[in-house]
């Protein structure tokens, strides 16, 4: 059977909301899995309310595995952009700062974790708390709240794991106590 439909754009989608009297900030991400930054411009829709209220969001996950021995690893993605895992894809996300629209930093989190050793601060994570302290950018974790069995040798992406007790919650060491530490301790 053959079906044919429309799919609403970022454009027809904020101009339903809009005039249905809602007047919230809204949240839009790019291509490549939310990590499309480069090219903004050309995709974020138009507000009609007088100031507008959209929000640019990206997932800037790290381009290397873990440990980061790679240069530039630590880095993030920034979609189909050349630039991608270098000191220069950080220019993309102060290129939408600098057109005025606000930066949430959606979704991410490092590779580095285990619920059994400790370890020092993920660089990721480490990297972008302070990159994100140093322009004022909202940024939230992925997979807060999956909580890990105990003992689990394999937690990429996940920030949380049981106690030996398996009803206490704790960051994961390494990429969850870093993030952990950084919100908690936030000013």
């Amino acid at each position: 059977v053959q079906a044919t439909w429309n799919i609403a754009g970022y454009q027809a989608l904020v101009n339903a909301i809009r005039a249905n009297g809602f007047n919230n900030i809204m949240m839009c991400a790019g291509d490549v899995w939310a990590q499309e930054v480069e090219n903004f411009k050309t995709w974020v829709p138009k507000d009609p309310l007088p100031v507008s209220q959209i929000a640019i969001s990206a997932h800037p996950y790290a381009i290397g595995p873990y440990p980061y021995t790679a240069p530039g690893s630590i880095y993030p993605k920034v979609g189909m952009d050349s630039g991608s895992g270098t000191a220069a894809s950080m220019q993309h996300y102060v290129n939408v700062l600098n057109a005025g629209y606000p930066l949430i930093f959606g979704e991410d989190s490092g590779n580095g974790g285990t619920s059994s050793t400790a370890t020092p601060a993920e660089p990721h994570i480490d990297f972008m708390t302070k990159f994100v302290d140093q322009y004022g950018i909202s940024y939230l974790t992925w997979q807060w709240n999956l909580t890990q069995d105990y003992n689990t040798r394999q937690t990429d992406w996940f920030l949380t794991v049981y106690a030996q007790d398996g009803k206490t919650i704790l960051p994961i060491k390494g990429v969850g106590t870093q993030f952990y530490n950084w919100i908690v301790n936030h000013k």
